[in-house]
């Protein structure tokens, strides 16, 4: 169940709805880190013994660089761990990420580089690149975004959430070579609600 994360992964960054905060006014781009624990992806699919399986990605990471005066020069990077996908159903979690369907051995990552940002309305969208099962695909989805704002030790935070849908057969993520034909079983498309925190630490090297 890949978590199709067609979450160009984070392309994490949709607007809050309405303005941008003076912090982001002037200046370079800002880098914030995703904060794992402040952060969830949890993806979803069609499966008729259950009705739907359900399952979270518990270790990923990356960063969002961000200038709102210069969409073009920002960007994102997540990385997403396989074999960390955990739900309610340990043997269905390992059957999902062993050699029959997304290999976390021979595929150990899922990846997003996110390359071209744009304003749509009172939100952006992010197209880039995800790599999954060893398949690379072009992805554009939107994003909404909560901030900056400041915690108590002068760190500055960023919330954004979305949802992706990603097809598993275009990333070649095959359940039954014979009970695939019509999706009867497993559903095609896989759906990822995902919600990340990022911080940019008060010491800007602290970052990198």
């Amino acid at each position: 169940m890949k978590a199709s994360v067609r979450v160009r992964t984070i392309g994490l960054f949709l607007v809050l709805g309405a303005g941008i905060s003076p912090a982001w006014a002037v200046g370079a781009p800002a880098v914030y880190k995703i904060d794992p624990s402040r952060s969830n992806l949890h993806g979803s699919i069609h499966y008729t013994v259950l009705g739907k399986y359900e399952a979270q990605f518990q270790e990923f990471g990356g960063t969002i660089s961000f200038d709102p005066k210069d969409l073009p020069n920002s960007s994102v990077q997540l990385s997403i761990k396989v074999a960390s996908l955990k739900s309610r159903f340990a043997r269905l979690d390992r059957a999902v990420i062993s050699k029959r369907l997304l290999d976390a051995r021979q595929y150990p990552w899922i990846t997003f580089t996110g390359r071209s940002i744009t304003r749509v309305g009172d939100h952006f969208q992010i197209t880039g690149e995800v790599s999954l099962h060893g398949i690379k695909r072009e992805l554009t989805f939107p994003f909404q975004l909560q901030g900056p704002w400041k915690d108590q030790k002068g760190n500055a935070l960023l919330t954004a959430q979305g949802t992706w849908i990603i097809r598993r057969k275009d990333f070649q993520v095959i359940w039954n070579k014979l009970l695939d034909q019509g999706g009867v079983i497993v559903g095609d498309h896989v759906t990822v609600d995902w919600k990340v925190t990022a911080v940019r630490r008060a010491d800007p090297g602290s970052d990198r």
